[in-house]
């Protein structure tokens, strides 16, 4: 009966523990956020957005151009619409990792900036002679 009881307690502890990690899976679909600017860098608006959500921002201030600015007008969308209008423009995608948003360039414009001969560390290798 006693080991019926413990393993029954290692069973319930077990359950509950998967209750716990599976809660701390955060997607941006079921954050709603309302978000009106005009002509506002998008660093900012980032920030703006962190204050808003539960959500931080990791990104290369390579991706993000600094004087580039522009114009947001969401009513209660979700933040993964919010982050589309944002982000697709510039040809950037969003992953999220627990509490972090981490932006990257789009896979599709890394495979254009290399046909393009703007990667030329890939260009130069991808000339170099079989050997």
């Amino acid at each position: 009966m006693k080991n019926y009881l413990l393993r029954f307690s290692v069973f319930i502890l077990f359950l509950s523990l998967m209750g716990v990690s599976f809660s701390q899976v955060k997607t941006s679909d079921g954050v709603k956020i309302s978000l009106h600017v005009k002509d506002l860098e998008i660093k900012k608006i980032l920030i703006l957005i962190e204050s808003k959500v539960d959500f931080k921002f990791v990104y290369s201030s390579e991706l993000i151009q600094s004087s580039k600015k522009i114009s947001i007008d969401a009513n209660d969308q979700s933040l993964s619409e919010v982050l589309k209008q944002i982000l697709n423009p510039l040809q950037l995608k969003y992953e999220i990792a627990g509490k972090s948003i981490i932006i990257s360039r789009n896979e599709l414009q890394k495979t254009s900036d290399f046909k393009n001969g703007k990667d030329s560390v890939k260009a130069s290798i991808a000339a170099m002679p079989a050997g």
